[in-house]
């Protein structure tokens, strides 16, 4: 059971699902919903940029076409996590991008 802004959150997991299926070299997503954390992966060269790059607003991702989206997938992601009080995370892992959003209330920082 989670409590979160149902628009909101449901906004992010779709972004996170369009930019999969988007960017995936074989047009495919997977999702993996766990306790801990809500995942999403999908098939893709290794980034150019270091991740913070492309969760800036208005960035897009090396394979879009121009006027393909305005580059505000993973920002707006980004800010619903923090507001919803969980995390963003990314790996690039045996040729899989994997975005998590870890559903655990995010550590307080000194």
């Amino acid at each position: 059971l989670l409590r979160v802004d149902f628009q909101l959150f449901s906004l992010a997991i779709k972004n996170l699902i369009d930019n999969a299926l988007k960017y995936a070299e074989d047009k495919k997503a997977i999702l993996i919903c766990d306790s801990e954390f809500i995942a999403v992966k999908n098939l893709g060269k290794k980034l150019n940029h270091p991740i913070d790059y492309y969760k800036q607003a208005f960035v897009r991702g090396d394979k879009v076409s121009a006027g393909s989206g305005m580059g505000l997938g993973l920002y707006i992601i980004e800010q619903i996590c923090q507001m919803q009080k969980f995390e963003l995370t990314y790996d690039y892992e045996d040729g899989y991008h994997v975005f998590k959003i870890l559903l655990r209330a995010k550590a307080k920082r000194a």
